[in-house]
């Protein structure tokens, strides 16, 4: 299912006719996008959010194969935190989409990881390719395009670590 262009915003101009407006009026929505059931794939482009208190949410026993949330204000455009470095350990692979069951939030659009290595250095992997050695010390800066692209830190966690969804 793709839905491109559709306002998923909390409130719409002259919905309530003149009666209470604003994100506590009757027209106003928590959700954005509430996926409750079995929804496959699912791409949301193009498709303000602003004013939800919850842009995005898969709730329940909702089966979702892929979700992928781009270009959309109210939720890409918030800066969400993902995870902090207190919930990541070493050889565990982590995506966007999953962090939600790891302390986190889960988030599904693209993200930025920035991370700095111990002065000990350490390896990470990024989709699971070719470990990567990292210096002491090193700063690394890492755009994942996708909410299921995957970054794991193989023999040290690093010494800093700030996981935001763009």
């Amino acid at each position: 299912m793709t839905i491109d262009g559709v306002n998923l915003s909390a409130t719409y101009a002259g919905a309530n006719h003149g009666t209470a407006t604003g994100s506590t009026g009757s027209a106003a929505s928590y959700y954005g996008l509430l996926i409750t059931g079995t929804a496959g794939r699912v791409t949301v482009n193009n498709s303000p959010m602003e004013g939800c208190t919850v842009p995005v949410a898969v709730a329940g026993s909702a089966s979702v194969t892929e979700l992928m949330v781009t270009n959309c204000a109210g939720y890409n455009d918030q800066n969400t935190s993902i995870n902090t470095l207190a919930n990541i350990a070493t050889g565990t692979a982590y995506s966007a989409a999953t962090q939600g069951a790891n302390g986190g939030t889960s988030y599904w659009g693209p993200s930025f990881v920035m991370f700095t290595a111990k002065s000990t250095g350490g390896t990470f992997q990024y989709n699971g390719g070719t470990a990567q050695t990292l210096l002491a010390s090193q700063v690394v800066c890492l755009t994942l395009a996708s909410a299921y692209d995957t970054i794991q830190f193989n023999t040290h966690v690093p010494a800093a670590f700030t996981w935001i969804g763009k």
